[in-house]
């Protein structure tokens, strides 16, 4: 008799898991239009969105900023990043903003500022066409190297363009802001 009772037990946890299981399924799909629920169920399944930004269009210029910092000897700065084609969500993203002069598109903006600085403004020179634009942030990190031939990779590189290039890589990325240019 008890035995059957924890068989029941198991088959209603079952039942109770599967329906947890179909809310949150519900829950993703039915979130997307709220960013920081979207960033945060994203963050959570896939690890890519680490932060949310704002973006806003001024009428001029559009406007990025966000709160997250990059610390410590490893950090190389920020990378801001919109997507290449208007009204799609799913295009590539293309660099729009970084500390060296790295973007290959028209829309790049050289800004030194993003070595600390937690905002970048997108100028209206540098613009895309109209149309609706997802930005994101990016936190680029240092690669350890081995500089002293120790053996141990716990050094980092000098900091040069080249080193920048070859040596870094995106440690955290933001969740993307939807940013309409008319």
């Amino acid at each position: 008799m008890k035995r059957v009772m924890t068989m029941k037990r198991i088959y209603v946890s079952s039942k109770i898991f599967t329906a947890l299981y179909a809310v949150l399924l519900f829950a993703i799909f039915t979130a997307p239009g709220c960013s920081y629920v979207s960033d945060a169920i994203e963050g959570a399944l896939t690890n890519r969105a680490g932060f949310s930004i704002d973006a806003y269009y001024d009428g001029t210029n559009v406007i990025v900023s966000w709160s997250e910092s990059g610390s410590g000897s490893g950090f190389a700065g920020y990378e801001v990043y919109m997507t290449e084609e208007p009204n799609n969500e799913f295009a590539d993203y293309i660099v729009v903003g970084a500390r060296y002069n790295i973007g290959q598109s028209s829309y790049f903006i050289h800004d030194t500022n993003l070595e600390f600085s937690q905002s970048f403004t997108h100028s209206n020179f540098n613009l895309p066409d109209p149309g609706v634009y997802f930005y994101r942030v990016g936190i680029i990190s240092w690669n350890k190297i081995d500089a002293d031939g120790d053996g141990e990779e716990d050094d980092y590189p000098t900091d040069d363009i080249g080193n920048y290039i070859s040596k870094t890589s995106v440690s955290k990325i933001s969740g993307s802001a939807r940013v309409t240019i008319p």
